[in-house]
């Protein structure tokens, strides 16, 4: 068909007022039905066609309708808000990550200490980009994201009843998904929907809601009537067609807060790494000077290591040693030392055997076992430069202990449940991984104590 061979709008204005008048005719009412054609508000909100009447009540019944033809369909043709979609999707993944992160922090299944920088980001954007794919996955298609110009109009003000009136050659097919789409939004939203013919025939083809679909959250307009001139071809450019797209504010919030909310729970988890405390911050600081000097390259100097034979062989289980049995030991010899401890007020102390307040069976992590005690404080005083706690006790405060005096290097705690002495084990593993630091000998060692 040819330009002049389209239903005009002012055919079907005319067509839509006069069955409007028709359909209304016997609703109650207190006055006269009043007409107008092309109405305005200040606001750019157009109707084509305007309706009132009052009603038994003293209030006025409003009935408006949009009418297009097939010069101005792209009024009811959906467009895909491409952007809105893509905002949607941001939200949902930022909120998905930080749901993830959250859960994992929250069961110990994940932390910055425990997994590392890289892992923990790679993470956060694992869940965030398949979270992000999915959504546009199954919403593409979502009424949500197929804008319509017609009904958005619509929504931005109140009327008791609401009509979209088509020319019956603005679609053809009437399996045309953009007609479909258009008919499943008006009976979402409550509007009516008619076509008219070029003999001015109205078909009904869905009626308006008689309950209010969007509750109070429409207010009334007051429009004007204006003289507008073929007002379908001036109000068609893309501008004014998007003019009533929602914006993405909700969804750049919900981003912000989840990305901040994030960025807590990676702050909160990398504070939770173990943080050593120095009692004699100089004398610290002067015996790592010292050390350092006299390591030169050499990160873990071994010679020192007197009796090899007595070292502990890794075990990826972390078996347990046998345990040994404490009663009244003999007197230490060579040395006053039992126990030589860190603590945060005074650093490290030592304590004689007769002052271990221990009773039972207790678990050690245990890094290596010395001749002497100067032995196994060297060995301390070089955990401590790479900031690794560390403490010894002598082996002659169980008197089962072979060979006698030999000096236990235990890393931080004494445990009084094997598990948590397993935990504390396979953590420090990790450290020393990570300091490029031989870990083949961590071991659990069980010690029994009686008071002395």
């Amino acid at each position: 068909l040819s330009i002049l061979e389209y239903l005009s709008e002012d055919t079907i204005k005319r067509a839509t007022l006069a069955f409007m008048k028709t359909y209304y005719k016997f609703r109650p009412r207190n006055g006269e039905t009043v007409i107008h054609f092309d109405m305005e508000h200040t606001s750019g909100v157009i109707v084509d066609g305007h309706l009132t009447f009052p009603k038994e009540d003293g209030t006025d019944f409003v009935a408006t309708f949009e009418a297009t033809s097939a010069s101005t369909s792209a009024e009811i043709l959906y467009r895909l808000q491409n952007k809105q979609l893509k905002w949607d999707s941001v939200a949902s993944g930022m909120s998905f990550s930080f749901f993830v992160v959250c859960l994992l922090w929250l069961i110990d299944a994940w932390s910055i200490p425990k997994t590392g920088w890289v892992f923990s980001i790679l993470l956060t954007v694992i869940a965030f980009v398949l979270s992000y794919l999915a959504y546009q996955m199954f919403n593409r298609s979502a009424g949500r994201y197929r804008y319509i110009y017609a009904i958005e109009q619509f929504k931005q003000y109140h009327a008791d009843e609401q009509w979209v009136a088509l020319g019956n050659d603005v679609f053809t097919d009437p399996l045309d998904p953009y007609f479909a789409e258009l008919k499943l939004q008006c009976v979402k939203n409550g509007f009516g929907l008619l076509t008219v013919d070029k003999g001015e025939h109205v078909n009904l083809l869905i009626t308006p809601a008689r309950e209010e679909v969007f509750g109070n959250k429409r207010s009334s307009l007051k429009f004007e009537e204006v003289p507008v001139i073929n007002s379908g071809l001036k109000r068609l450019s893309s501008t004014r067609l998007e003019r009533f797209a929602r914006p993405f504010l909700s969804q750049i919030a919900i981003s912000t807060v989840s990305l901040l909310l994030l960025g807590a729970i990676f702050f909160r988890s990398w504070q939770s790494h173990p943080i050593q405390t120095v009692g004699n911050e100089q004398a610290y600081r002067d015996s790592m000077r010292i050390l350092g000097n006299s390591m030169g390259t050499n990160r873990e100097p071994t010679d020192y290591i007197s009796q090899p034979d007595y070292v502990v062989k890794n075990n990826p289980n972390l078996t347990s040693y046998e345990a040994t049995q404490v009663s009244n030991p003999p007197p230490i010899q060579n040395t006053n030392v039992g126990l030589y401890v860190f603590t945060v007020q005074d650093g490290y102390i030592s304590y004689e055997c007769e002052r271990i307040d221990m009773q039972g069976t207790k678990y050690v992590v245990q890094d290596l076992t010395f001749s002497n005690f100067n032995d196994a404080k060297r060995r301390i005083d070089l955990l401590k430069t790479f900031g690794l706690i560390a403490n010894a006790i002598s082996l002659d405060c169980t008197s089962n202990a072979t060979p006698k005096h030999d000096y236990c290097v235990y890393y931080e705690v004494i445990f009084n449940e094997e598990k948590a002495a397993n935990s504390k084990a396979n953590e420090i593993k990790r450290m020393l991984e990570k300091l490029n630091l031989n870990h083949e000998f961590i071991k659990i060692r069980v010690l029994n104590f009686q008071n002395f």
